[in-house]
């Protein structure tokens, strides 16, 4: 078993696809666990909830909620479990 760390770019976001495995069927990101690096440099971790054309919908581990542009969004990165 292994950890992979897979990085979305803004342009990817909105197709709500997180590609684990090429031969695999692409997983939602809502729901995912992330890291989002922003264009200011700040860093938020937290879960997916929600994602519309320019925003991404997401809850940090206090659970407060936040929408973040996707023109803001610098990275965004997910820790994924492999079976390899």
């Amino acid at each position: 078993m292994g950890k992979r760390q897979i990085h979305i770019l803004p342009k990817d976001i909105a197709a709500n696809k997180l590609f684990v495995d090429k031969a695999e069927d692409p997983t939602p990101l809502v729901g995912q666990e992330v890291n989002i690096h922003m264009t200011n440099l700040t860093v938020w971790h937290g879960y997916i909830t929600g994602i519309t054309d320019a925003e991404v919908l997401f809850k940090d581990p206090r659970l407060k909620k936040h929408t973040l542009k996707i023109s803001d969004i610098k990275k965004l990165y997910a820790d994924v479990v492999t079976d390899r």
